[in-house]
């Protein structure tokens, strides 16, 4: 966790499913979680996905 306040331009989701995908021009997911392949198609080249 962070002290500081995300800039206004990052938002923090604690379910992807929750995320409004229209709002957003790229997506950083941080999860151990499989990635689907249509979700994967959805967001050609606006997903990154973080594996920690």
């Amino acid at each position: 966790r962070r002290d500081a306040p995300l800039p206004v331009n990052i938002h923090c989701f604690t379910r992807f499913e929750d995320v409004p995908l229209d709002r957003f021009a790229a997506v950083l997911w941080v999860t151990t979680r499989a990635v689907p392949d249509a979700l994967w198609r959805q967001l050609h080249e606006r997903l990154v996905v973080y594996r920690p």
